[in-house]
């Protein structure tokens, strides 16, 4: 801390937890990642803020709400999309915790009064097994207890079994990364899965009965006006307004540093220098008018924050019809759309995006941590 200074020899040992000197991130040095299987504990939560100061579930009804608690089964990931800021640093690989220890975190944040549970690996089903015991002991413990899981389109489609079991466990909702509905995008990004795929996967999570809540990175150098236009309508024809946090809409591709997108032989057509105030890379657009429409959705969101989510898509479409100098072939009739409750976190979820003015801010006056930078 600020006011107190501990001195550290190469190996030392404060409270259990051994520190070394070169797995230290200074002020002048970066420290490599450590990817080796770790002796993972039962985190330690009792200093921190009770549940209910942190994002909590509203649902499972619209005027319900529960408190939340956030565990995580698994650390790293086995694939390496090509804009996840996980890619860089695990390399595809991949980390369970311990099933005792996810379990004692999880009894342990239940014991405190959280009535569901957020899984906050990168991607649930990279271990499958072990997470669908994870959710039977849980489940079998505490019938009533909720969860939502993050999990890629793929993974979702090859499990079948086990993602069919997923809402008789508990799940209100996943989070599926489909990102874009332009298969040329979702090459570049080496996604693993296609706009055929989101289809098959929308059909199978309504026949269960199962939430699904997508997330999307709208804009990025290969995106055009009408892939924007495309995602817009696809939205508002599938009724999925209530399921998509308009801030969705309004997401930038982030470009970490060491980002495998740098490596892309395309990069050198769009790819800026390094910006520490933003964590990542420049680029613009090789359309500038997709930049502009960026800057009018950003300018809208900010203005509409909470807004009804429906009226909000419909505003954004007209500035992407506008954008492209496009009238629709139709008009979107609001009264015929059909409203549907989706459970979700009362805070927006979203990743691979590149933080705006607003969050900077936001997280300065939270006065709990400083602004972080790439030289951490």
């Amino acid at each position: 801390t600020p006011n107190e200074r501990i001195q550290l020899t190469t190996s030392d040992t404060i409270e259990g937890v051994s520190w070394h000197m070169d797995q230290l991130t200074s002020a002048t040095s970066i420290a490599p990642p450590v990817l080796r299987k770790l002796p993972f504990v039962v985190p330690s939560r009792e200093q921190l803020p009770p549940l209910d100061r942190y994002a909590h579930l509203i649902g499972p009804e619209p005027d319900q709400t529960r408190t939340a608690a956030y565990v995580e089964a698994s650390r790293g990931c086995l694939h390496q999309c090509r804009h996840c800021p996980i890619s860089p640093v695990y390399q595809g690989r991949f980390f369970i915790v311990p099933h005792d220890i996810v379990m004692a975190d999880a009894e342990q944040q239940i014991a405190r009064g959280a009535t569901h549970i957020t899984f906050g690996d990168p991607d649930f089903f990279n271990g499958p097994k072990h997470g669908m015991r994870l959710l039977e002991e849980l489940h079998a413990a505490h019938p009533e207890l909720s969860f939502d899981v993050t999990i890629k389109v793929e993974h979702l489609l090859r499990y079948q079994t086990q993602f069919a079991r997923l809402p008789e466990l508990g799940c209100l909702f996943v989070i599926s990364a489909i990102e874009s509905l332009s298969d040329e995008v979702l090459a570049r990004l080496d996604k693993g899965h296609t706009r055929r795929d989101i289809t098959t996967l929308l059909d199978r999570c309504r026949a269960i009965g199962l939430g699904l809540r997508p997330t999307l990175v709208a804009f990025t150098p290969w995106t055009s006006l009408d892939d924007y236009i495309t995602l817009i309508d696809w939205l508002l024809d599938e009724q999925l307004c209530d399921s998509v946090d308009p801030i969705q809409l309004g997401i930038r591709l982030l470009v970490p540093p060491g980002s495998l997108l740098t490596q892309e032989p395309s990069a050198t057509g769009w790819l800026g220098p390094l910006d520490e105030d933003s964590l990542g890379h420049r680029w613009n657009h090789p359309d500038p008018r997709v930049d502009e429409l960026f800057d009018s959705v950003s300018s809208y969101l900010s203005d509409h924050a909470g807004g009804d989510a429906l009226q909000m898509v419909i505003a954004i479409r007209q500035l992407a019809y506008a954008a492209a100098g496009r009238t629709p072939t139709r008009d979107f009739d609001s009264q015929s759309y059909v409203r549907s409750w989706s459970p979700r976190m009362s805070e927006s979820w979203f990743c691979c995006a590149e933080p705006n003015a607003a969050q900077f801010a936001a997280a300065q006056s939270s006065n709990c941590c400083p602004v972080p930078s790439v030289n951490g």
